[in-house]
């Protein structure tokens, strides 16, 4: 590993901690480098600025996220969820520090606004109904988004408590009826 990727790593990790604490908008560089040991000429060496760490640290989430099609085609006709579900909600438990700071009190609107988009669209690959969803359906659509959104910082911050497996197979139970109410 190159000496870049430590020090960057450990720029994200205290941006994370620090969010855990206070509003991204009351983050200041000064105070981050000084929590993580590095000058302030380190951190500009890296990131041009704290939204461009934020950035970074969304992407890289976003990267781990398996969105694949496959499982979105798949999934709607199984009596149980797909195992890439499974996956992304293991990856979820994994990441649970980095997706507390993002949807917590403090977290980024930002990436909530992008994640619910995201689950938008793999709710209108999984269900064609709810493709360009208007009135009662894009309700629905958003409605089950927003669970899902719901879940997943019930996950983050219960990571130990909760059994991925079973928390699949009751969102795919909630999802597909709430589907087939749309598809009827």
């Amino acid at each position: 590993m190159s000496e870049r990727k430590p020090t960057e790593h450990l720029i994200r990790k205290t941006l994370i901690e620090m969010m855990e604490e206070m509003p991204f908008s009351a983050i200041r560089v000064n105070k981050l480098v000084e929590r993580a040991h590095i000058n302030r000429s380190t951190f500009y060496a890296y990131y041009d600025s704290l939204y461009s760490v934020l950035q970074q640290i969304e992407d890289d989430f976003f990267a781990g996220f398996d969105s694949s099609d496959t499982f979105v085609l798949e999934s709607r006709y199984l009596k149980e969820p797909s195992p890439i579900i499974v996956k992304n909600l293991e990856y979820f438990k994994d990441n649970a520090r980095t997706l507390q700071a993002l949807l917590g009190n403090y977290g980024d609107p930002a990436f909530q606004a992008r994640f619910t988009r995201l689950l938008c669209l793999q709710l209108e690959k999984y269900s064609p109904g709810l493709k360009n969803a208007t009135g009662k359906t894009k309700v629905i659509r958003d409605y089950i988004a927003a669970g899902q959104l719901s879940t997943l910082k019930i996950l983050s911050f219960s990571s130990d408590e909760l059994d991925s497996e079973e928390l699949a197979r009751m969102v795919h139970i909630i999802a597909k009826t709430l589907l087939d109410l749309v598809d009827g």
